[in-house]
């Protein structure tokens, strides 16, 4: 008896053991799958995070830069080329120009593409060409001093350069930055641009009112074929039907179109040939005799 229930003892024990053993297996297991779904979770959070835009706030300036930005703006000067060297490139005319002080901005105004198109028709030279121009400096003192040395001087260089005698035509802008010169160029555009739709109004105007002239002119001749068909029918003699009649209309008006246009054209009478004798009436043409006179 003793025996049997330490046996059934020993077998609880057992039991217990193993359910501990599956309950921690299970534990294991579950925790597990958190951790996996945790991980998922984030790496799905950090594809998020990825995709979604970052928005930045825009930098603002602060009163110093601002300041900054204001003294380096004054300190700048403009000159103007009234003409440019033939077929001189910016990147050498910077060359020339940062000589005498450092340059930032550049504008060269080409030449008409027309003009330039004419030239490469005729075998001249292909390049391009700019007809004037504005240079900004870092410095209105490097400006003015470029303009008061090279106003009315060689460009020089060595002697077998293309630009060695041409001239320079510079001028200083006083009171004038680079804003103006944007100004005044968006200005031109927009000027432009009226201009262009301007000249297509008055264009589309011009067509309607010539389809509108078409139209009545249509309707004006229907209802002369009309009442030309009516008065046909009207004077129609020997049994004649509508379409003979008609017909007969129509040669009738050509005939009278024919006369009042011969009514108002001009004839003109050929003047009589004043030395008679070298001319050959019966061919129209000068006497043989004459052209055998001078082609021997």
């Amino acid at each position: 008896m003793g025996k049997r229930a330490r046996t059934t003892t020993t077998r609880e024990k057992e039991k217990d053991e193993d359910d501990d053993a599956v309950d921690d297996r299970f534990a294991a297991a579950f925790d597990e799958d958190d951790d996996g779904t945790d991980d998922e979770t984030n790496a799905n959070d950090e594809q998020v995070a990825a995709v979604k835009p970052t928005t930045t706030k825009p930098k603002t300036l602060d009163k110093e830069a601002l300041e900054r930005v204001r003294k380096d703006h004054a300190r700048r000067g403009v000159v103007y080329l009234g003409t440019i060297p033939p077929f001189m490139k910016p990147t050498k005319l910077r060359q020339l120009l940062n000589e005498y002080g450092e340059t930032d901005r550049m504008y060269l105004a080409p030449e008409d593409p027309a003009i330039r198109a004419k030239r490469k028709k005729f075998g001249g030279n292909t390049g391009k060409k700019f007809v004037e121009g504005w240079v900004e400096f870092r410095n209105k003192k490097h400006a003015k001093k470029a303009a008061e040395m090279l106003h009315g001087r060689q460009v020089g260089g060595k002697r077998r350069s293309a630009h060695y005698y041409d001239l320079w035509n510079i001028r200083y802008l006083p009171k004038f930055k680079w804003d103006n010169l944007t100004e005044e160029m968006e200005y031109q555009k927009a000027l432009r641009e009226k201009k262009i739709q301007l000249e297509l109004a008055v264009a589309k105007k011009e067509r309607d009112f010539y389809i509108e002239k078409m139209d009545q002119a249509k309707a004006l001749e229907a209802m002369k074929e009309r009442r030309a068909k009516r008065r046909a029918a009207e004077g129609a003699v020997d049994d004649e039907t509508e379409e003979e009649a008609l017909e007969r209309y129509k040669r009738e008006k050509e005939a009278e179109d024919k006369e009042e246009k011969k009514r108002i054209m001009r004839t003109f009478r050929q003047k009589a040939a004043t030395d008679p004798d070298f001319v050959d009436d019966s061919k129209e043409l000068a006497n043989l005799d004459l052209l055998k006179s001078i082609f021997t």
